[in-house]
C-alpha cells in the first residue's frame, strides 16, 4: 500500500543506470508516497528509503521544498544500495534541474564532494549521476565546474571515481561544444591526466582530446609540441577514426534556453559559433641568441639565406605564434630581404613573412604589411617557384587579416599598367581573390571609380595578352556581382555586345552572386520585440511563484 500508484504504468522512477533510461514522463498529477522524509530516509531498508526518494523527486519537480529537503541530499549522494541508487541519483538530478540557480550553485561543491565519497558515480546509477553533474554545467562556468569536480574526485579514496569524472568531461565536450567548454582549459587539463599512471585515467583523458578534436580539427595539435612521439602517434590514430566528423551541440546553457523561451530565434547556427584556433607558441625564443646581430651584419646572400633558414626552422608548422621581444628586429630583416637581388633570399623571406603574418596578431604586422605590399607586388614578374609559391598567398593573408582595400589599391593600380604581362595577370587574379573574401566585400565598391572602370574594361576587352584579358574578365565578373555598380555595368554591356566569349566568361562568374543579391534584398521585418518582452515577463512571474 505504501508504494506509489502511477497513472502511466510504463513510467519507472526506479533506476538501473546502465540501461537506456525512459524519456521523462509528461507532467501530470501522480500520487506520491505520503511519508515523512526526515524519518523514512534514515530507514535501514532500501525499500523504505525509496519512498523518501520518490517523495523528494515529486516535490522538486513541482519546484518546492528545496530548502526543507536540503539536508537529505547527503543521504541521496551516499546511498549504498544498488537497488535504491537509481532513485537517489534522480533526486539529485531533479534538484539540479529545478532548484533556483543561485541556490543550486551554493550546493554544487558539497554535492560533488558527497558523490565522490559514495558509490553512485561507479555503480548502476552512474549515468543518471553524470547527467546531474552536466546539468550543473548549464549555469556554472566551465572553469569553476571543472575545478570543483577535479578537486573532489582526486581527493576520493575510491580510484574508480576519477576515471568516471573524466568520462563526464568527455560527455560535456561532446554535448556542449566549444561555445561552453573553454578549449585551452580542457586540453591542458586532459594533457595533465595523460601523464598519470592509471590506465583508465589515461584512456578517458585521450577521449577528452578526441571529442575536442571533433570540434577543433587539426588546430588542437598546436598543444602537442611537448608530447612524446609515442603519445602523438597514439592520438593521431584516434583522430583518424573520427576524421571528418562534425560536433553537434545537444545541450544548451540556461541563458540559451531562456532566449528560446522568450522567442529569440536569432541565435547563431552551430557552424557559425567561433572555434578557438589553438595555443600560441613563442617560436622566436628558439632562434639563436645572436640571430639579430648576425642578420644586421649579413651582406652576402648565403649569410642572409642562413639566417632565414634558422628562422624557418623555428616557425614552420606553427599555427599561432606568440609575440616576442625580438619580433620587431626579425620582421624588419624579413621585410628588407623580400626585395633582395638573390632569388633564394627573396623566396625564403616571402615564405617567412607568409607564415608569421598568418600566425601572429594582425596589429603586430600592420606596419610591416604596409611596407611589404608595394615591394612584393612587382615580384609577380618572377616565374621561379621560390617566389610564386608564397607571393600571392602572402598578399591574400595581408588583405584578409590586416590591410583594407583602400590601402592596397594604390599599389595594384601601378601593377595594372605594368609593361610585364605576368604582373598584370597576377594583379587581376589577386584582386579577384580579394573580392571573393565576403567579410570585406563591402569595401570593393569604394574603389570602383571612373578610372578603375576604364582600367578593368580596357584590360578585359583590349589588352594584347590573352592571360590578362581572361583574368581581368574574371575579376570584372566578381566586381559586377559583388557591387552591382551601374556605371561599370553600362560600360561592360556596351563592349560585350560584340564579344560573346568575354560575355560568357563574365556572366559565368556573376551567376555565383545571384542568390546573394536576392537574399540581400530589403525585407519587411516583423516586430517581435513586444512578444519577446511579454514571454520574458511570463517566465519571470513563474520563477517568482516557484
Amino acid at each position: 500500500d505504501a508504494l506509489p500508484i502511477f497513472e502511466n504504468e510504463n513510467i519507472k522512477l526506479g533506476g538501473d543506470g546502465d540501461k537506456k533510461e525512459e524519456k521523462q514522463e509528461e507532467e501530470e498529477e501522480i500520487q506520491v508516497p505520503d511519508v515523512d522524509v526526515a524519518t523514512t530516509i534514515q530507514d535501514k531498508k532500501w525499500s523504505e528509503r525509496k519512498q523518501a526518494f520518490l517523495r523528494m523527486q515529486a516535490e522538486f519537480k513541482k519546484g518546492e521544498k528545496f530548502q526543507e529537503y536540503l539536508p537529505y541530499l547527503t543521504n541521496c549522494a551516499q546511498e549504498k544500495s544498488p537497488a535504491g541508487g537509481g532513485d537517489a541519483a534522480k533526486v539529485l538530478l531533479c534538484f539540479a534541474q529545478k532548484a533556483p540557480e543561485a541556490f543550486a550553485k551554493e550546493q554544487f561543491s558539497k554535492i560533488v564532494e558527497e558523490l565522490c565519497g559514495g558509490s553512485l558515480l561507479t555503480g548502476r546509477a552512474k549515468k543518471t549521476t553524470k547527467d546531474c553533474l552536466l546539468v550543473f554545467l548549464e549555469f556554472i562556468p566551465f572553469e569553476d565546474w571543472l575545478k570543483t569536480i577535479t578537486e573532489h574526485s582526486v581527493a576520493s579514496r575510491n580510484r574508480k571515481v576519477f576515471p568516471e569524472i573524466i568520462s563526464t568531461v568527455v560527455e560535456g565536450v561532446k554535448d556542449f561544444g566549444l561555445k561552453v567548454i573553454n578549449p585551452t582549459i580542457v586540453i591542458e587539463w586532459a594533457l595533465q591526466q595523460l601523464e598519470k599512471t592509471d590506465r583508465n585515467v589515461k584512456e578517458q583523458a585521450k577521449m577528452v582530446l578526441v571529442e575536442t578534436y571533433i570540434w577543433m580539427g587539426d588546430q588542437i595539435k598546436s598543444y602537442f609540441e611537448d608530447l612524446k612521439d609515442a603519445t602523438k602517434k597514439s592520438l593521431e590514430t584516434e583522430f583518424d577514426k573520427v576524421k571528418g566528423r562534425k560536433g553537434e551541440r545537444k545541450r544548451k546553457t540556461r541563458n540559451d534556453q531562456g532566449n528560446e523561451a522568450a522567442g529569440d530565434t536569432d541565435e547563431k547556427k552551430e557552424d557559425d559559433v567561433p572555434v578557438f584556433a589553438g595555443k600560441k607558441v613563442d617560436a622566436l625564443k628558439n632562434l639563436p641568441d645572436n640571430w639579430v646581430s648576425e642578420a644586421s651584419q649579413a651582406e652576402k646572400w648565403k649569410d642572409k639565406k642562413t639566417r632565414l633558414d634558422e628562422l624557418l626552422a623555428t616557425i614552420e608548422g606553427k599555427t599561432l605564434i606568440a609575440n616576442n621581444p625580438r619580433f620587431n628586429d626579425v620582421a624588419k630583416y624579413v621585410t628588407q630581404w623580400i626585395s633582395d637581388s638573390n632569388i633564394f633570399v627573396k623566396g625564403k623571406a616571402l615564405q617567412s613573412a607568409k607564415i608569421m603574418t598568418a600566425a601572429m596578431d594582425s596589429n603586430k604586422w600592420r606596419n610591416f604589411a604596409t611596407e611589404i605590399v608595394p615591394i612584393a607586388m612587382p615580384l609577380w614578374k618572377e616565374k621561379k617557384m621560390q617566389i610564386t609559391a608564397h607571393l600571392t598567398p602572402l598578399l591574400v593573408i595581408i588583405y584578409e587579416k590586416i590591410l583594407d582595400m583602400n590601402e592596397i589599391i594604390p599599389s595594384l593600380r601601378i601593377c595594372f599598367t605594368n609593361k610585364v604581362a605576368k604582373v598584370k595577370q597576377d594583379a587581376w587574379n589577386y584582386l579577384s581573390k580579394c573580392v571573393e573574401f565576403e567579410p570585406k566585400q563591402s569595401q570593393i565598391s569604394q574603389i570602383v571609380d571612373e578610372d578603375f572602370c576604364k582600367a578593368i574594361i580596357k584590360a578585359t576587352f583590349k589588352d594584347s595578352d590573352k592571360g590578362v584579358r581572361e583574368n581581368a574578365g574574371t575579376c570584372l565578373g566578381h566586381i559586377l556581382g559583388a557591387t552591382r555598380n551601374d556605371s561599370l555595368k553600362k560600360m561592360y554591356e556596351a563592349e560585350a555586345e560584340n564579344n560573346k566569349a568575354v560575355k560568357e566568361r563574365v556572366e559565368k562568374v556573376m551567376v555565383k552572386y545571384k542568390d546573394k543579391a536576392a537574399s540581400s534584398a530589403p525585407k519587411k521585418v516583423k516586430k517581435k520585440k513586444a512578444k519577446k518582452e511579454e514571454k520574458k515577463e511570463e517566465i519571470e512571474k513563474k520563477k517568482e511563484k516557484k
